[in-house]
């Protein structure tokens, strides 16, 4: 005899998931559209926040509460205390070394 309906799907509580430890490229309008999802939706925790200029990763990080401010996104790559990494800017070009 074959099933009438389907299984149940197996989806977690959002709240059982592991929180990972964020890090956020180019701290502009899109990565405030983001950190403030990820603190009002989820238990993720953004703990750095990397960008070409030092201050204005440090304002973004105080408006946010983040613990990390770089002003070299190579700072934010080599950080072990973060486990992925958001980039939230539009020219991928930008991160060239060439």
């Amino acid at each position: 005899m074959f099933p009438t309906a389907f299984p149940a799907p197996i989806i977690p509580a959002a709240d059982s998931v592991p929180a990972l430890r964020w890090g956020i490229m180019a701290p502009g309008g899109i990565a405030a559209t983001f950190a403030a999802a990820v603190q009002s939706h989820t238990e993720q925790k953004l703990v750095a926040v990397a960008s070409r200029s030092l201050d204005r990763a440090q304002d973004f990080a105080k408006t946010w509460g983040i613990e990390k401010a770089y002003g070299d996104y190579a700072e934010l790559l080599a950080n072990p205390d973060v486990d992925v990494i958001s980039g939230c800017h539009v020219r991928v070009a930008e991160l060239s070394n060439g």
